[in-house]
């Protein structure tokens, strides 16, 4: 009875050269791929990374890839955003802000309210993340458009 081989994942850097290969299946020399390739096709092989740390890999494999994932006025951005989250009610925005707001708000739903922790371990850095988590999902819910200044930091209304 043999074993079966185990099937490890695919790593990250082999997944770009699949998709470039499959774009360009000519290419022979997989280290300069991505700096023959457009913009439009490093962003296209940018959506296809499910996570934002793979992204972020990605992002940091040369310049042209960094430069590609910001190119065409931050059009990336909206798809990555649309994609994850529901269409916000501020959508007439520009495309820099669904970057903005895409990245506000997985940090804060990643950290999450940990009010317990704050509480437990006298932790006073962890409740204006806490504040930030929760206004994140009240904007989501609600369907509001995102305070520039929340209420308890602004000095000025009171």
């Amino acid at each position: 009875m043999a074993a079966s081989p185990v099937q490890t994942p695919t790593p990250t850097w082999n997944r770009f050269n699949e998709l470039a290969l499959e774009v360009h299946p000519h290419h022979t020399n997989n280290t300069s791929l991505l700096h023959t390739n457009t913009p439009q096709t490093r962003q296209e092989m940018a959506s296809h990374l499910d996570s934002d740390r793979d992204l972020c890999n990605f992002r940091l494999t040369c310049h042209s890839a960094n430069e590609a994932v910001d190119h065409d006025n931050y059009s990336f951005w909206r798809r990555r955003f649309m994609s994850t989250f529901e269409k916000p009610s501020w959508s007439s925005k520009p495309n820099v802000e669904y970057k903005r707001q895409y990245k506000r708000r997985k940090n804060a739903l990643l950290y999450g309210a940990r009010f317990d922790v704050a509480i437990k371990f006298a932790r006073a850095k962890e409740i204006p993340k806490a504040i930030r988590a929760l206004e994140v999902l009240k904007e989501m819910l609600l369907g509001m458009k995102p305070s520039l200044t929340p209420r308890y930091l602004d000095r000025t209304s009171s």
